[in-house]
């Protein structure tokens, strides 16, 4: 997952699940030099183990809650088993994306609510790079075999929807992850900025 974008400092906030058994929550700044060179700062943030096993599907749940204190909170839970629990954040913005980190990831019933309204994509050979479905910002998409299917395997390959998560809102995906290092890693992204590519 991909959310928190900021336009203010270019800074975003991933959460993606390695092949270690290890979930992990990532602050990026991504700024451009005058050459027109983009450079990107990853700042490892909170990690927790969740259940896992190699090359087997499991089903994500993310939920962004806007809070009356002004301090929003997140939780994340795999296979119904709570990994991240009302973790503190200053906001919810931005479209709901998807990303990959050196793996070909595969995601199949993405699902998403939002003030009241759901709203289900299925994968059954559609071209998952036009609207009203999916939007490849890096990486070969395909819906071959009915799921969403990354073909390319880079540091970041990512789709994303128009989606928007600015208040309370839930995103759930069920995840393949084929590869076994701890660098391959599948998740979804928030807060995503087409025009300057920072989540």
């Amino acid at each position: 997952f991909v959310h928190n974008y900021s336009s203010h400092d270019s800074a975003y906030e991933e959460i993606v699940f390695g092949a270690d058994g290890i979930a992990r929550i990532n602050h990026v700044q991504t700024w451009v030099e005058s050459d027109g060179t983009t450079n990107v700062n990853v700042t490892p943030g909170e990690t927790a183990p969740y259940p896992w096993a190699r090359n087997h599907w499991f089903d994500v749940r993310f939920t962004g809650q806007a809070s009356i204190d002004g301090m929003n909170r997140i939780g994340v839970s795999v296979n119904g088993t709570p990994v991240f629990t009302n973790l503190e954040r200053g906001h919810l913005r931005g479209p709901i994306g998807l990303v990959t980190n050196w793996t070909p990831g595969r995601f199949d019933d993405v699902w998403f609510s939002h003030g009241g309204f759901s709203r289900t994509e299925t994968f059954d050979r559609q071209d998952p790079t036009k609207p009203p479905y999916w939007f490849a910002a890096r990486g070969t998409w395909d819906a071959e075999g009915g799921v969403l299917n990354d073909r390319t395997v880079a540091a970041n390959d990512i789709v994303y929807t128009n989606w928007q998560g600015s208040t309370n809102y839930t995103v759930t995906a069920r995840m393949l992850n084929p590869y076994r290092a701890s660098g391959n890693r599948i998740g979804l992204i928030f807060g995503f900025d087409p025009a300057t590519g920072n989540y």
